[in-house]
């Protein structure tokens, strides 16, 4: 099973490799591929300054951020009475690639002041619908920070796809961030094992126990949720990865062995199916392209 993925997974490679080749070949427009490029680097752009002009409270977070983390998006919305579901008042929101910023209005020295911080880690951005939020709903959402909630109204329907679509993607990245540094303390803790084997015979007994790693044991309790995530979202490079990762390991628990090869089985049958798809689409190319050379040829 585990050289089939490995297969599957390099053989879907090639095919998008070829696949965008001939796109380049027959002289493809990829102006929306520069155009949408440009505007993710716009978009990205960490605007620190303008934001600690409006809020206080904020230019320590700000000024301390890694060089990894930053500022992906932030505006005003307003927040909704959670029961009568009216306006209270205006708030600014500020999503880092590790939290979310809640500032209130203020009638300080700045617009607004920082209310609170939230790990995203421990929050959900969640869409209403029409049904729950009437005329407004279009542009209503609601972050689930436990034990409660907040509802807010972006300015438009398109700017409420932004939160969400950011807030999700952030809350991926995190967690897939996560996963790496479980992964490489993992591998660095095998090693350890691994050269300690060449220890005198009488350590043996320690090596053994020490094969069931609790670094092990917590990133595996964490794996088939992370699976599922990587299967909703279509990532099926992190999926293989994760799963040759989770073959390597020498730790077993035969509950989450099971769940593991459950998800191991789905991705499989979804690699099958992306090949497949990617070879349908190479024979339409090479079809297509063979139908308008016929039609123009004098």
């Amino acid at each position: 099973m585990e050289r089939e993925i490995y297969e599957l997974s390099s053989l879907l490679s090639d095919q998008r490799a070829l696949i965008e080749n001939l796109m380049q070949m027959s002289g493809e427009d990829r102006t929306s591929v520069g155009t949408s490029s440009l505007h993710n680097s716009s978009f990205s752009t960490n605007p620190i300054n303008v934001l600690m002009q409006k809020m206080g409270g904020i230019a320590g977070v700000l000024n301390n951020l890694p060089n990894s983390d930053r500022v992906i998006m932030h505006g005003e919305v307003i927040q909704l009475d959670n029961d009568s579901m009216r306006p209270q008042h205006t708030v600014m929101l500020i999503l880092l690639s590790d939290r979310l910023l809640i500032g209130h209005p203020s009638s300080g020295k700045y617009r607004f002041q920082l209310d609170s911080t939230h790990s995203l880690n421990n929050l959900a951005a969640v869409n209403i619908k029409d049904r729950e939020g009437g005329e407004t709903a279009s542009s209503m959402f609601k972050l689930l920070i436990f034990p409660g909630q907040r509802i807010f109204v972006a300015e438009s329907a398109r700017k409420k796809k932004e939160w969400l679509d950011c807030i999700e993607t952030a809350k991926r990245e995190l967690l897939r961030e996560g996963s790496l540094v479980r992964q490489a303390t993992i591998r660095g803790k095998r090693r350890q094992d691994l050269s300690a084997k060449t220890e005198p015979a009488n350590q043996l007994t320690s090596i053994s126990e020490s094969s069931k790693s609790p670094d092990e044991s917590a990133w595996l309790s964490e794996l088939p949720a992370e699976l599922d995530d990587c299967i909703a979202h279509r990532d099926m490079d992190q999926a293989v990865e994760l799963i040759l990762e989770w073959k390597s390991c020498t730790t077993r628990e035969a509950a989450i062995d099971t769940q593991l090869a459950l998800r191991e089985a789905q991705i499989v049958q979804l690699l099958s199916e992306e090949v497949n798809f990617d070879f349908f689409c190479k024979c339409f190319f090479f079809v297509n392209k063979s139908v308008q050379h016929f039609v123009q040829a004098p």
